[in-house]
């Protein structure tokens, strides 16, 4: 075979190689993998109410992080949504909840069952009011329970001539909040903590009290007077 039909032969192997490649040879670059979608930050408020003739729990689920309105700084102006429930102690039954919160104020709304919960979160704690069926009316108070879960103990107190519902939540962390509403209508904010099995804690009249928590019971005593409360107290 001569030099010339050598390189004629070569030249068209070439061609044909070329234009398959062209045609089809070519490959697809991998597509991008999707940007996994964030989810919405949500938190949990919850707390115990009282009255002269209710005592019960609740949860609001608020859809947004509370963060800020827990640690006491300022937070963006805005309102988040919120759901949840309230339980009556004494198989009073649980009605759904639902209402919204002002993240300049930490004021909350909650309404369901003919319940309306309104109230306040600063610096972690929740404080307020709601509204019964029937024009029943009491207070409420709770904690941000999103990082630390828990507990509500609905109870009673018995002092002299005075007695009533004893209702307190306590965190995982030892953090206690809750009220005292006697059967003459007068309630009393608690406010404490929880050191091990220890509870202590001060009335909003300046009455101490103590006593002791095993995680789902609470007794106690305070001057003239007793206190006792579990976690089935509340349903």
């Amino acid at each position: 075979m001569s030099g010339t039909t050598l390189r004629l032969f070569f030249a068209a192997g070439l061609a044909v190689f070329t234009a398959a490649v062209a045609c089809g040879g070519s490959t697809t670059a991998p597509s991008a993998t999707p940007t996994p979608t964030a989810a919405t930050p949500s938190s949990t408020l919850q707390g115990v109410l009282a009255s002269a003739t209710q005592s019960g729990a609740f949860t609001v689920n608020v859809q947004g992080a509370l963060s800020s309105l827990t640690s006491g700084a300022a937070m963006p102006q805005g309102t988040l949504t919120t759901s949840g429930s309230i339980t009556l102690s004494g198989g009073g039954g649980t009605s759904s909840l639902a209402g919204t919160l002002d993240t300049t104020t930490g004021v909350f709304t909650a309404t369901g069952g003919d319940f309306t919960l309104t109230g306040t979160l600063k610096d972690g704690r929740v404080t307020g009011n709601y509204a019964a069926p029937g024009g029943g009316a009491g207070k409420i108070a709770g904690i941000d329970a999103t990082k630390n879960t828990a507990t509500s103990i609905c109870g009673t107190y018995t002092g002299g001539e005075d007695h009533g519902i004893f209702n307190v939540e306590i965190s995982a962390t030892g953090q206690l909040t809750g009220i005292a509403f006697s059967n003459k209508g007068q309630s009393d904010s608690l406010s404490g903590q929880v050191t091990g099995t220890t509870l202590s804690l001060t009335t909003s009249e300046g009455v101490t009290a103590t006593g002791t928590f095993d995680g789902s019971k609470v007794s106690g005593t305070f001057p003239g007077g007793t206190f006792t409360g579990s976690a089935s107290g509340c349903r």
